[in-house]
C-alpha cells in the first residue's frame, strides 16, 4: 500500500514462502554459523534501506529461522524446520527532503517439537522456540552538494521467556542494538570520510548470558588471558564498535584508502543481526592503480594492493594479511582477473574453541578468473583457486559456469563446483584425561582432514507467455571428509602439535572406526567422524500472473539428504547418489491478489 507518494507499506499475516528456492547445501566444520542470502520477497523488497555501512545490525534470516532449542533425544522426532511468522509489517521510502526511511516489525510464534521413543508411548511436546518480537528502524539523511549522508539505526528483539522456561538458560530475553554511520564526500567526492559507531546490550537469565560470554564470538573463558573475566552471575552484557575510513575515490590513476575498526569483547548483535567475531582491532591500508583509457589490447585494467593487521583487545596480533589483485577488460569485452593472498604467522585465539591461544601458520593462495562478455547471449567463465600452508595443508577448487538466453523464452544456467583440500589443523574436541598442567588441565584435540566437495547448480526459466513462466532450480551436492593424523596442543601459543603415535603415545584404530590413544597411564577415545554427506534440493514453480500484480503459483520442492561412503573422495556418480537419497516432497498452490487502495 502506498502511503502518499513517497512511502510504501508492506504487511503480511502468516506468510508462506514456499515458492522461494532452497538454500544451497554446505558442510560447515568451523565455529561460526553459515550466513545465507535472503530470498523471501517480503524481506528483499526495500531491504537496502535497512542496511548500514557498518556492522550487519539486521540480518533478516533471523526472522522465521530455524528454532534454537535442542532436538529431543527420542527415537521419533517431528522437529520444525522454521519458525512461523505470525505477522510482519514494513514501511520504506524516500522523502523529498532526501531522507530515506525504513522500519520493520515482526512477531514469530512459539514452536514445539513432538517426540516419542516408541509407537506405544504417548507423544511429548517440547518448546524449542519461544514467541518473539523483532523491530528495526533506519533513517538516512543526505546533505550537501556531493550528497553526503548520515544515518541512524536501532534494532530490538524480545522473547516471551521466564525463569522457569528451559530455553531461558540458552536464549537471551531482550536485545537492543544501534548506532550511527556517515559518509562525508569532500571536494566533489574526490575524498570520502566514512565511519560508524554503535552499541549493543543484551539481557536474560544467567545461563543465557554465560552462554553469550562463552560463544565463539568472544570466548571469555580462555584460560590464558587476563583482560577478560567470565562472570557466571551476569544477567546482561554491553559492548561497542567503531570505525573510521578515509578513501580517495576520484582520480585518473592512483586511488588509496585506510581504515581502523574495532569491536569490544562484549559487542553482540546476533539476535537481530550477524557478526562472527568481537574482541578485535583491525587496520587496513590499500592502494590501487587504474587505467580507463582504452589501449591497443585492453579497454581498462586495474591493480590493488592491500595490507591488513588484526589484534585482540589483549594486544596479541591475530593475523597479518597481504593481498595483490588485478583485473582487466579486453577489447572484445572478455574479463580477466587474478590475485595472490598470504597470511603471515600469528596467533589464533579461536582455534581451541575457548582454550588457550594457538600459533597460526603462514599460508598463501592464488586465484584467477576468465569470462566472456557479460552481455553475450551465451555467457561462460571459469574461476580457479589453489592454496598452501607451511604445515602441509593445501587446497584447490574449480568453478566453471555457463548461462544462455535462447530466443525470448528460454533461459538456462549451470554452475558446477569442485573443491578438494587437506587441512592439518582441524579442531575435533577436548578431553580432560590426565589433566595436563601445561594446557590448563585440558587436552585440545586436532587432526588432519581431507575433504572433497562436488555440486552443480542448475537453473531453467521458460516463458510460455509474458505472464506465465516455469522456473526450476536443482542442486545435487556431495561432500566427504576423512580424518587422519590425530594429536593435541603441545603448549599454549605453540605452532606445532603433539601427534599421537609419537612422544611415548600410541594410537590404535578399533573395529567401529574410532581410535584409542594411550599416553602413559592415560587412555582416551576419539570417535570416528568421517562423513560422506549427500544432498539434493530442487524447486519448480509454475507462475501465472493473471492480473497485474496478482499471481497464482504451483510449487514442487524436493529436499533429500543421505550419507554414503564416509571418507571416500566424491566422484561424478555421487551426484546421482544424492538424487536417489531419501527425502521429502512439498507441493503447494499459492494465490495472491493485488488491488488498489485509494
Amino acid at each position: 500500500m502506498g502511503l502518499g507518494p513517497n512511502l510504501t507499506l508492506d504487511a503480511t499475516i502468516n506468510p508462506d514462502f514456499g515458492q522461494v528456492e532452497a538454500d544451497p547445501a554446505v558442510v560447515n566444520l568451523s565455529a561460526y554459523e553459515t550466513q545465507y542470502t535472503e530470498r523471501r520477497p517480503f524481506f528483499t523488497e526495500g531491504n537496502k534501506l535497512l542496511q548500514t555501512q557498518g556492522p550487519t545490525y539486521f540480518y533478516s534470516r533471523r526472522v522465521g529461522g530455524a528454532p534454537h532449542g535442542p532436538r529431543p533425544n527420542d527415537n521419533y522426532v517431528d522437529f520444525p524446520g522454521t519458525t512461523t511468522i505470525l505477522g510482519a509489517g514494513k514501511v520504506s521510502g524516500r522523502l523529498p527532503s532526501g531522507t530515506s526511511i525504513g522500519f520493520l516489525t515482526a512477531v514469530t510464534d512459539r514452536e514445539m517439537a513432538r517426540s516419542c521413543d516408541s509407537a506405544s508411548q504417548p507423544v511429548s511436546r517440547t518448546l524449542v522456540e519461544p514467541r518473539a518480537g523483532y523491530a528495526v528502524a533506519r533513517v538516512l539523511q543526505e546533505f550537501g552538494k556531493s550528497k553526503s549522508t548520515i544515518g541512524l539505526v536501532l534494532t530490538g528483539v524480545t522473547r516471551d521467556l521466564n525463569a522457569h522456561d528451559a530455553l531461558s538458560g540458552s536464549l537471551r530475553k531482550n536485545a537492543i542494538t544501534g548506532g550511527t554511520d556517515w559518509r562525508w564526500r569532500i571536494n566533489g567526492g574526490e575524498y570520502e570520510l566514512d565511519g560508524y559507531a554503535g552499541f549493543s546490550h543484551v539481557s536474560g537469565e544467567r545461563g543465557a548470558i554465560l552462554a553469550t560470554q562463552e560463544s565463539s564470538a568472544r570466548y571469555f573463558q580462555r584460560p590464558d588471558v587476563s583482560y577478560l573475566h567470565l562472570d557466571t552471575s551476569r544477567t546482561s552484557l554491553t559492548g561497542y564498535t567503531a570505525s573510521a575510513t578515509i578513501n580517495k575515490r576520484n582520480a585518473k590513476h592512483w586511488l588509496w584508502g585506510a581504515n581502523v575498526s574495532l569491536a569490544s569483547p562484549g559487542f553482540e548483535i546476533n539476535d537481530a543481526g550477524y557478526k562472527q567475531s568481537a574482541d578485535r582491532v583491525n587496520e587496513v591500508v590499500a592502494v590501487a592503480y587504474r587505467e580507463n583509457e582504452p589501449g591497443p589490447l585492453l579497454r581498462n585494467y586495474s591493480f590493488r594492493l592491500e595490507w591488513d593487521n588484526t589484534w585482540n583487545y589483549g594486544g596479541v596480533k591475530q593475523s597479518t594479511f597481504f593481498g595483490l589483485s588485478g583485473e582487466a577488460t579486453l577489447k572484445n569485452y572478455w574479463n580477466l582477473s587474478a590475485g595472490y593472498n598470504s597470511s603471515l604467522r600469528g596467533q589464533d585465539d579461536r582455534a581451541t574453541r575457548g582454550g588457550p591461544s594457538m600459533g597460526s601458520p603462514f599460508n598463501w593462495d592464488a586465484w584467477a578468473y576468465v569470462g566472456n562478455n557479460y552481455s553475450a547471449p551465451i555467457r561462460y567463465g571459469l574461476n580457479a583457486d589453489y592454496g598452501h600452508s607451511e604445515l602441509g595443508g593445501w587446497g584447490y577448487s574449480f568453478d566453471p559456469n555457463i548461462a544462455a538466453r535462447i530466443g525470448t523464452r528460454w533461459g538456462v544456467s549451470l554452475a558446477p563446483h569442485y573443491n578438494r583440500s587437506a587441512s592439518t589443523r582441524q579442531f575435533i574436541g577436548t578431553d580432560t584425561t590426565g589433566h595436563p598442567a601445561i594446557t590448563y588441565g585440558t587436552r585440545y584435540l586436532f587432526s588432519g582432514i581431507e575433504q572433497s566437495t562436488l555440486s552443480a547448480q542448475f537453473r531453467l526459466n521458460y516463458f510460455f507467455t509474458p505472464n506465465m513462466s516455469l522456473e526450476a532450480y536443482v542442486e545435487p551436492f556431495a561432500s566427504s571428509g576423512r580424518y587422519y593424523n590425530f594429536g593435541e596442543m603441545r603448549a599454549p601459543r605453540d605452532l606445532a602439535l603433539r601427534y599421537y603415535g609419537t612422544d611415548g603415545t600410541t594410537i590404535t584404530r578399533k573395529e567401529d572406526g574410532s581410535y584409542e590413544v594411550t599416553d602413559g597411564p592415560d587412555t582416551l577415545s576419539i570417535p570416528n567422524q568421517d562423513y560422506g554427506y549427500l544432498s539434493y534440493r530442487s524447486n519448480v514453480v509454475l507462475r501465472w500472473e493473471f492480473h497485474p500484480g496478482s499471481t497464482v503459483y504451483l510449487v514442487w520442492q524436493q529436499n533429500r539428504t543421505g550419507d554414503k561412503d564416509p571418507g571416500r573422495l566424491v566422484r561424478p556418480g555421487s551426484l546421482w547418489d544424492a538424487w536417489q537419497s531419501k527425502g521429502a516432497n512439498f507441493l503447494a498452490i499459492k494465490f495472491s491478489y493485488w488491488w488498489a487502495v485509494r
